[in-house]
């Protein structure tokens, strides 16, 4: 039996499937991910043609079937474009990668109401800043996402004896411990590599500090590298942030 649903989201990607219709990979508050088929919508006498292409926002009216993964677009209406990150390709490279990473972390079907606020501030910044004002913005909202979903790397206390961090003269990171190791206890760890106090303190203040707190905020190519190799670790894909 197939229920008509309506709600409202970002499309994260989309894949075009035959000659006329795509596969939408939509992020809602109310459903989180859906996988929406839109049938004929590649056609240019299609009023949805232009509607669904990644970063809009839009409403969207589906057929939900039970115990099927795949649901169907009945219609949608576009409500919002973040026009400023599309005309700019460096920016819509680093968004879409950004989506890409949502398709790893997000099963379909699963809400979150913090991680679909926190995507959705991210695009708000990205479209009203230019990149290098942003760049601690990104790199904190895959922090706060990971953290969100479970996989919260341990930047504040050693693994394995759980002393604070702050009083150690040197402190070594370990990525498939995940997180942060005293000296004494990283002879554990064979993988385990020494990171500067100032790439630490980069990391903390990316990991607690707000949005508005972070914009034109410095991030360190040591910290992005760091950023880079957790989320490669943890979720088998390479991305370049």
């Amino acid at each position: 039996m197939a229920f008509l649903e309506k709600t409202q989201g970002v499309i994260l990607l989309r894949k075009n499937y035959r000659s006329s219709s795509k596969i939408i990979d939509f992020y809602s508050l109310d459903y989180g991910r859906l996988l929406l088929f839109a049938k004929g919508v590649r056609d240019m006498k299609n009023i949805l043609s232009g509607v669904l292409e990644p970063l809009n926002y839009c409403e969207i009216v589906f057929y939900q079937k039970e115990n099927q993964l795949i649901n169907f677009v009945k219609d949608a209406t576009l409500l919002k474009t973040f026009l400023k990150i599309t005309q700019d390709y460096q920016k819509y490279i680093k968004i879409l990668t950004l989506n890409k990473f949502l398709t790893f972390i997000l099963p379909f079907g699963e809400k979150s109401e913090e991680i679909f606020k926190l995507y959705l501030q991210t695009l708000s910044f990205s479209n009203n800043f230019s990149l290098k004002y942003i760049q601690g913005i990104i790199i904190s909202f895959y922090l706060k996402t990971v953290s969100l979903s479970g996989f919260q790397p341990s930047l504040f206390r050693c693994l394995k004896c759980e002393d604070w961090i702050f009083t150690k003269k040197k402190v070594y990171f370990n990525l498939s411990a995940g997180g942060v190791l005293c000296a004494d206890c990283s002879h554990s760890k064979k993988d385990s590599f020494l990171i500067a106090k100032k790439t630490l303190e980069n990391l903390q203040e990316l990991f607690i500090l707000s949005f508005n707190k972070l914009l034109n905020y410095q991030v360190f190519p040591e910290t992005i590298k760091i950023v880079n190799w957790y989320l490669s670790y943890y979720f088998k894909e390479s991305l370049i942030l």
